[in-house]
């Protein structure tokens, strides 16, 4: 589980670490050096990752639980109304927005709660069980279903050890009475937590690990890194970090190196390989991200244009006709989204092989190859200029290597005696890509789970659950509603329509997530796997060649740090 409230912690001390190399060089660059980092320091803070809404009644304790997350104990707390405007508090990347009670016969407070629900990525609705009633309840079904906002809900019960009894009981006892309010929606639509953030914020400031346990709020913190990672939030954090990485190997480059004649075009040859890298990996993330956003967006309108339309259907049969319609159409959106991502697969490596290639036939590297007419010339020449003649042949052997990994067509004969290559006869492997992608041994063909498997019969079984009790209501000619009646009627056709925008985003949600996921793989299995193996070569070629361990030593470390990061964002 991601904890993201240590990122920008994290980040921080290898920033501070790195500023502590930089401080002890005299080199005119390591100003612009402090300057750059000033500024990714400012990228991973330019947006918040998340915006999250607390709403619910004016005594659920909203206010504490935003204390008891951010630490910020001046927050105003109390029995009575202690909230009337929306107030923003921003912690760790995340932006905070504490809002009045809803229900309070205060119209205004209302208007301003619901202006920051608008604004929100996710709305945490709090109750307790002594607010849970029909009032409460209402609120809720108001919120997820009429307002359809039931895709970003979590539902939190606070104040868990104010009723006397034990905690499982009592959850079992609130889930039960939840379950039989919601009906006939499910309450396993949502995030649903039970803590007591006052138990909590009692636990930290006196240091009671004891009290924190029992307060369970750190499952509503592991809840909420749960929302963050599915919906990708952290990603943006990723950038700026690797940004950074990237400068402390310009640093190791260029003031920790032995650039002697025999191994400047070598360790260039690196720099560009790993330059390459992370510009497609950065296009291919760009890439997936759009079709990910488009699929995603074309279901979420499926439903939204399905529930829009309900009061138009005069009978069942008219019903299934157009849920088996849906059904056809998101098939298709599967099915479309597993060719355009494959060939995104296709595209990228593509790209990458045509890159590496270029570099490899480079002059850099073409006049790096040349020295290797044979064995006996390059011996003589290493000796007669002082070269190392094993470390040469380990170069050119990796070279070798890593463009074969990558599936260009390296022939024994392109290899030249030494094992190492030459650049007169490499291309791209294959020219069955479309195929199966051969890429570091592996043959690559990613499939997206099949529609039955994501529960998607589930979801649209529920579609089906709620839109046919509202033809019922739509087909009644000539009776004479009350008020009351006309009310009601509307009120359930607006759940109805809630309840189908809410399956309708966790068939969405599903696709976006195998999206990542399948990036995820990718990545792992390419952009990672190549970038490992250079930072090995480069590493294991630095630990014998330069000058200034100690302070070398510190960068390494600060490169860990970064690596760690990167890592725990996926």
């Amino acid at each position: 589980m991601i904890n993201f409230t240590q990122i920008y912690t994290n980040f921080d001390h290898a920033i501070d670490n790195l500023k502590a190399i930089l401080d002890q060089s005299d080199r005119p660059e390591a100003e612009e050096y402090r300057k750059q980092l000033q500024i990714e320091t400012k990228a991973l803070r330019a947006n918040p990752i998340l915006r999250v809404a607390f709403v619910g009644q004016y005594s659920a304790g909203k206010s504490t639980i935003i204390s008891a997350l951010t630490g910020n104990r001046q927050i105003p707390i109390g029995s009575g109304i202690t909230t009337n405007e929306a107030t923003p508090y921003s912690w760790n990347g995340i932006e905070i927005m504490d809002t009045p009670g809803i229900g309070t016969e205060r119209q205004d407070h209302d208007d301003v709660t619901y202006a920051a629900i608008e604004q929100a990525d996710l709305l945490i609705f709090c109750t307790t069980h002594m607010l849970l009633d029909d009032h409460i309840i209402n609120h809720f079904r108001k919120l997820a279903y009429e307002k359809r906002y039931g895709d970003k809900m979590m539902l939190v019960f606070n104040k868990l050890s104010a009723e006397a009894g034990d905690d499982d009981q009592k959850i079992a006892n609130y889930r039960a009475s939840m379950i039989k309010a919601l009906h006939p929606h499910s309450l396993d639509e949502f995030p649903v937590c039970f803590f007591d953030a006052k138990d909590y914020c009692e636990g930290v400031d006196e240091d009671d690990k004891e009290l924190i346990e029992i307060s369970r709020f750190p499952d509503f913190i592991k809840a909420l890194n749960q929302f963050v990672q599915e919906r990708d939030k952290l990603a943006q954090l990723s950038s700026p970090i690797r940004r950074v990485r990237g400068y402390t190997e310009e640093i190791e480059r260029n003031w920790f190196c032995d650039k002697s004649a025999q191994n400047e075009p070598f360790l260039e040859v690196l720099t560009r390989l790993t330059r390459r890298i992370r510009e497609e990996r950065h296009k291919l993330a760009l890439e997936v991200k759009r079709l990910s956003l488009n699929a995603g967006s074309a279901i979420r309108t499926f439903g939204s244009d399905f529930a829009n339309d309900i009061p138009e259907f005069t009978s069942q049969i008219e019903l299934d006709n157009r849920q088996k319609e849906l059904e056809i159409w998101i098939l298709e959106v599967y099915t479309q989204s597993e060719k355009d991502f494959n060939k995104a697969i296709e595209n990228s490596v593509k790209s990458l092989q045509d890159d590496v290639t270029e570099i490899l036939k480079s002059n850099l590297v073409s006049d790096f190859i040349a020295t290797f007419e044979s064995e006996t010339e390059l011996q003589s020449k290493s000796a007669s200029k002082g070269w190392d003649f094993e470390n040469m042949t380990n170069q050119a052997r990796f070279l070798g290597e890593f463009g074969r990994d990558i599936g260009i067509k390296v022939s024994q004969k392109a290899i030249g005696p030494l094992g190492g290559l030459s650049t007169g006869s490499l291309g791209a492997a294959g020219s069955d890509a479309h195929k199966a992608i051969l890429i570091i041994g592996k043959s690559i063909g990613f499939k997206f789970r099949p529609w039955q498997a994501v529960s998607f019969a589930k979801n649209i079984g529920n579609v089906a659950k709620f839109a046919g009790p509202v033809l019922g209501i739509l087909t009644i000619v000539g009776e004479i509603w009350t008020a009351y009646d006309k009310s009601k009627c509307e009120r359930e056709m607006r759940e109805a329509q809630g309840q189908i925008d809410l399956e309708f985003a966790q068939i969405a949600l599903n696709l976006e997530l195998q999206f990542k996921e399948q990036q995820q793989e990718f990545e792992s299995q390419t952009f990672d796997h190549l970038e490992m193996k250079i930072r090995s070569e480069r590493e294991e070629y630095h630990n014998t060649k330069t000058g200034n361990s100690e302070q070398l030593g510190k960068l390494r470390r600060v490169q860990q740090q970064l690596d760690t990061l990167i890592q725990s964002l996926r």
